[in-house]
């Protein structure tokens, strides 16, 4: 069967999709021009869909194999929207422009029409002029000013050392009982803080526009998207393309890199920049009283100078898409900050990459100041997006963070109550009740040792604390005793009145002036920053609504260490946090290489979304059918039948049979071999196991054998070595680990291949692509399933078996029963009520996301090829006729189109016999 659309005509030119009816198309562009060749025929499909979904102001759930240009195809499609969306307003204007011509209206107010618009294209033209103007006026003057700018400030000024005097600490006035009040000095403003006098020149763009945000989870993710963007003709049209990261990946200035945690970097910015403000408020004080300014020496100096803000911002604008790293060495190169440069371009661009974060956290969009009115959101590799979205509203502390904090605290307001106004005082004395409150329920004395007393509540007591207790938000702060404390005050104190900084800050400097701790202090300090943020996110967390989340509390127990004991607020509510973006933006395209099952992000991001708003559209792959063979497979050499579930799979005889079968396997795959576990427990286990038995040694003697490292950094080594013993080279590109890499020689080296021990869930079950000779056959061992006493994923799925409050997102039943609907009397579909079984099939969902993600590592281009063996009788029907069931019915449909049942080992090596035999053949 071919790729095709998962839609099918039905009468009237109306369409029939996963969730119900939706009307006809109004668009239908079958052209991208932009795309660098000649598109497949998936490729075209999968783009004209998007841009049909875009027009329609539609939520898209896409879903393309990886290796598909599913990249390139994100990009033509909404670009070349864009653009069309873009002339179409030109055009519009134009007609009612001559309309305006024909009216009756006086002479004079035409002419005030015509001469407004003219206006605006003039300056608009002009800013262009000017801005080219600059940068052919300032390359001469660069290098020079660059110098001028790093110069800035002594290195004890950039690294901001700590005065002798205790006055810096003093927190400023917090009038506690006032409401936000104009004009209030205490309140922090948010995003760019950057102190720059011709920021508001006639030249500088301040319009808004319809942008094109596309998000990514990582930052290596979105420098490949400017990547493939540069491969289009979009590079030389007249769009307007930024990247946004975070500091740490874009910040220049040495002093605060050496910092090395993002928590540091980030703090020590905003503190440089707070050292400008300061300085030039009294530089300002100074001049009005008639006296003469000194030269400040505050702030960071890659902000010193606002010309060269500028200059970045015209190169960024004038010049082809930048990527992360791009962006940093312009930077350099100017003598500019390029993260607060990035930034400055927000307002101009057309097309905007950025992290996951940014757009996810609203907190985040507002400091970056981003507008998604009447904007499209495209979010890449969306096949965890609910996790993500339930991860960053989530929060974890430890015992030990709580330690820290209170520590800090009590110490602070030892110091300082005499010299703290009522408010500071009522507030830190709020905080050490909580922090104690919530060492208390942790079984942890303030200075972090075990409490052990018989008199300890029933709330903490050694019967209560069993590792995973569950409480509802509400419970949690009944049983401390602080239901009575205005969180949400409390939280707004925190994250506007400068405490964390102050107090840790303090901390630090009493650190670093003891002599047998100064080798401690930045680390020490890190430490109470972290565990300052730690602190008030769980504030945040509970002002969350009692339903949308749960506590589990994990007490210290006898003998423990305090970092064992935590308290964790898991956010299982995703929808009411996706609710804004759905609410704010135009359009939002969801895409991803394995997103089965859709109905998950349907239910769990948008639940209160009518289905005529709604598209789903999946495409085969662009290999032929004869290049991928995947397998069920049964049984094992001997005949045992293979059962990993997690009672079975430790069998000595089991493990044998698996241990037999990757043998086997290697006598007739070419290349190399991935095979995939649940775990690295097991993983290890089992390898134990083959050495132990000789088997490792049989296999060794066929392919060289390696197992995926546990720590990051020693991936890239080991995908060296296992590609080397392939291609039978020692020198490698480090592209292969990036996923650049595509075609091949398909030749094997000297050495026969490589076996790769992986694990599910680890570095090489995503993001790296096993391509051509790289991954020849890819071995899944059993069923992935996460563990079910994990008391967070009880109470996920206890959530999901709940159902959906309707009043909370504004829906109610319908008359006839099948589905809620809008105030509007839109559908909104019945799966959003139907709830039993929910959670299973949740359940079922992250087990087998994990194995599609695992095998979708292979098979990475047209000419690619590859076999998949599945080793689990539950993956088929006990008879090879029948059809696909069970779990094998999640797998991505282009597998489930070739899926072969393979009732004994004999049948399987016979077929993948005759398809290596065959692609031999065609080489």
């Amino acid at each position: 069967m071919g790729p095709t659309e998962k839609v099918s005509e039905i009468a009237d030119g109306m369409r029939i999709t996963e969730t119900g009816v939706t009307p006809p198309l109004s668009v239908h562009r079958t052209h991208f021009p932009a795309f660098p060749f000649k598109p497949y025929g998936i490729q075209k499909d999968f783009m004209g869909a998007i841009y049909k979904t875009l027009d329609l102001n539609g939520i898209g759930i896409f879903e393309s194999p990886t290796g598909t240009g599913k990249t390139l195809s994100l990009i033509c499609s909404s670009l070349q929207w864009l653009q069309d969306q873009q002339l179409k307003v030109e055009e519009e204007k134009a007609k009612q422009d001559a309309l305006d011509d024909k009216s009756t209206e006086p002479d004079w107010m035409k002419d005030f029409g015509t001469k407004k618009d003219e206006i605006n294209k003039k300056q608009k033209d002009e800013r262009k002029e000017k801005r080219r103007a600059r940068l052919a006026k300032e390359a001469a003057r660069l290098k020079a000013e660059t110098q001028k700018a790093a110069g800035c400030g002594t290195k004890s000024e950039m690294e901001g050392s700590i005065g002798d005097s205790d006055d810096a600490f003093v927190l400023d006035e917090w009038e506690s009982d006032t409401e936000k009040a104009p004009g209030s000095a205490r309140k922090r403003k948010k995003g760019v803080t950057v102190d720059s006098s011709d920021e508001s020149e006639s030249d500088e763009e301040t319009e808004t526009k319809t942008k094109v945000y596309f998000c990514s989870r990582t930052h290596s993710q979105l420098s490949q998207f400017i990547g493939e963007l540069k491969r289009t003709s979009f590079t030389q049209s007249e769009l307007q393309t930024t990247s946004i990261a975070s500091r740490k990946n874009l910040c220049i200035n040495e002093a605060v890199l050496r910092l090395g945690s993002t928590t540091r970097i980030n703090e020590r910015c905003l503190e440089l920049q707070k050292d400008k403000a300061k300085s030039s408020s009294a530089k300002l004080a100074q001049t009005a009283l008639g006296g003469k300014s000194k030269a400040s020496k505050g702030g960071c100096p890659y902000l010193a100078q606002p010309k060269l803000q500028r200059s970045f911002k015209d190169h960024v604008l004038e010049f082809e898409p930048l990527d992360i790293e791009d962006l940093a060495r312009l930077g350099r190169r100017i003598g500019t900050c390029p993260y607060y440069g990035a930034r400055k371009v927000l307002p101009t661009a057309d097309l905007v990459a950025l992290p996951y974060q940014s757009i996810l956290h609203k907190p985040t969009r507002e400091s970056l100041g981003i507008s998604l009115k009447d904007s499209v959101v495209i979010v890449d590799e969306a096949h965890n997006l609910v996790d993500a979205v339930t991860a960053i509203h989530s929060s974890l502390i430890t015992g030990q963070q709580l330690v820290t904090v209170h520590g800090q605290l009590l110490g602070y307001l030892t110091r300082f109550a005499d010299r703290l106004a009522p408010g500071n005082r009522r507030y830190i004395q709020t905080l050490l009740t909580l922090t104690a409150a919530f060492l208390r329920r942790l079984r942890l004395a303030k200075d972090g040792t075990l409490i052990t007393s018989s008199s300890t509540s029933a709330a903490t007591s050694p019967a209560a604390s069993a590792t995973g207790e569950v409480s509802t938000l509400n419970d949690f702060l009944f049983s401390l005793a602080i239901d009575n404390v205005n969180l949400f005050r409390l939280e707004r104190y925190v994250r506007e009145s400068n405490a964390v900084h102050k107090i840790s800050g303090y901390g630090e400097r009493q650190l670093q002036q003891d002599p047998l701790e100064t080798t401690e202090a930045a680390s020490a300090h890190s430490s109470a920053i972290g565990s300052f943020q730690a602190a008030a996110a769980f504030i945040v967390a509970l002002t969350s609504t009692d339903s949308d989340g749960r506590v589990i509390v994990t007490s210290a127990r006898s003998g423990g260490q305090p970092h064992e004991a935590t308290l964790k607020f898991v956010m299982l509510n995703a929808a009411k946090h996706f609710q804004p973006i759905v609410n704010d933006a135009r359009a939002i395209v969801l895409a991803g290489g394995t997103l089965q099952p859709t109905s998950e992000l349907r239910e769990r991001l948008f639940p209160q979304v009518p289905d005529v708003r709604l598209r789903f559209f999946s495409c085969g792959h662009i290999v032929p059918r004869e290049s991928v063979l995947p397998i069920a497979l049964r049984q094992g050499p001997t005949g045992r039948l293979f059962d990993f579930r997690f009672e079975s799979r430790g069998a000595p005889a089991m493990i044998e049979e698996l241990g037999r079968l990757l043998s086997n396997l290697c006598t007739v795959v070419p290349g190399g071999l991935v095979c995939f576990f649940p775990s690295f427990a097991y993983a290890d286990h089992v390898a134990k196991s083959w050495e132990a038995a000789g088997i490792l040694a049989s296999i060794r003697a066929k392919k060289a054998v390696f197992t995926e490292p546990r720590t990051a950094a020693e991936v890239e080594s080991t995908l060296d070595r296992y590609r080397a013993c392939i291609v039978g080279s020692a020198g490698m590109s480090s592209a292969f680990s990036a996923g650049t890499g595509s075609g091949g020689s398909g030749k094997l080296g000297k050495k026969g291949g490589a076996v790769l021990l992986s694990v599910v869930g680890g570095k090489m079950s995503e993001g790296i692509n096993f391509s051509d000779d790289m991954g020849r056959c890819v071995v899944m061992v059993g069923l992935p399933y996460p563990s079910k006493t994990d008391p967070e994923l009880q109470e996920r799925m206890q959530y999901l078996e709940r159902g959906l409050d309707l009043t909370q997102l504004g829906l109610s039943p319908s008359a006839d029963g099948l589905g809620p609907e809008t105030p509007g009397g839109e559908r909104v579909g019945a799966a959003v009520t139907v709830r039993k079984g929910r959670g299973h099939e949740y359940y079922e969902n992250l087990c087998m996301k994990a194995v599609n993600q695992s095998i979708g590592r292979a098979i990475r281009h047209a000419g690619d090829y590859a076999s998949i063996i599945l080793v689990d009788h539950r993956y088929a029907p006990a008879a090879g006729t029948q059809p696909v069931s069970g779990p094998a019915k999640k797998l991505p449909g282009w597998i489930q189109d070739s899926l072969v049942t393979a009732g004994t080992f004999g049948e399987a090596y016979k077929k993948l016999h005759q398809f290596f035999k065959a692609r031999e053949l065609q080489a």
